[in-house]
């Protein structure tokens, strides 16, 4: 049997998708799976939809609460996004809806 895991199969994947140009729909996948994550579980719960287009990422909001909290975090959350994508302007705006 062989030594070959899941991280491999994985990290197969990835070199396959950047190969055939696919490397920024996967980064967007990734900082929005990781923008789930920052902003926990609860609030992660009422997001119907994240679109990200021209350095501008959409969050719908199903919970107008939820969506007035996060106003107030939304330069720390961008800061956060930037850092995990390794690039200082990856994004520059969310606009939460």
């Amino acid at each position: 049997m062989s030594d070959f895991n899941t991280n491999d199969i994985g990290t197969l994947i990835e070199q396959l998708l950047r190969a055939y140009g696919y490397d920024e729909q996967l980064k967007r996948i990734k900082v929005k799976e990781y923008f789930k994550e920052l902003v926990g579980e609860q609030i992660a719960k009422k997001i119907t939809g994240i679109y990200i287009k021209d350095k501008v990422m959409v969050v719908k909001i199903s919970s107008s609460v939820m969506r007035n909290e996060l106003q107030y975090v939304k330069s720390e959350l961008i800061k956060k996004i930037n850092q995990f994508a390794r690039d200082p302007e990856y994004i520059e705006e969310i606009i939460l809806k």
